[in-house]
């Protein structure tokens, strides 16, 4: 039975800041937010979530984000035939602009920073045997 590559976390705490530069001439849609990654071994794929306590400009934007982080992870798969599993995703904090913050916007830096993450070095294959 042929095996299927996985990818999953580095071990460790892996925090930052999305703050991707686009330079299309212009002024364009922009958003930025924190996020804390841990391996989880319990899961079967990825959880995205914020913590209980986020202010109101993250739970404005989040849903956003958190779609583009759900479209990166297809892109993932489909494009790069890498599936990333046991993967806990928090986003701490979304920054906005009161003018160029917007959903696309948003929705387009989660899914370039899942793509960009699921294809650094803070992932690692990890090989299950047995499966479909």
């Amino acid at each position: 039975m042929p095996s299927q590559m996985l990818f999953v976390p580095t071990d460790g705490t892996h925090t930052g800041r999305c703050r991707i530069h686009i330079n299309n001439g212009s002024v364009g849609p922009w958003c930025s937010f924190d996020f804390i990654v841990n391996r989880q071994l319990n899961l079967t794929r990825v959880e995205v979530s914020t913590p209980n306590d986020t202010d109101e400009e993250t739970q404005t934007w989040f849903p956003h984000v958190k779609r583009g982080i759900l479209y990166g992870i297809e892109d993932l798969n489909a494009h790069y035939e890498r599936r990333l599993v046991q993967s806990d995703i928090q986003i701490t904090h979304v920054y906005s602009h009161p003018v160029d913050t917007t959903a696309e916007g948003c929705e387009r830096y989660g899914r370039l920073w899942v793509v960009g993450f699921g294809l650094s070095d803070s992932v690692q294959p990890f090989e299950v045997n047995g499966c479909d």
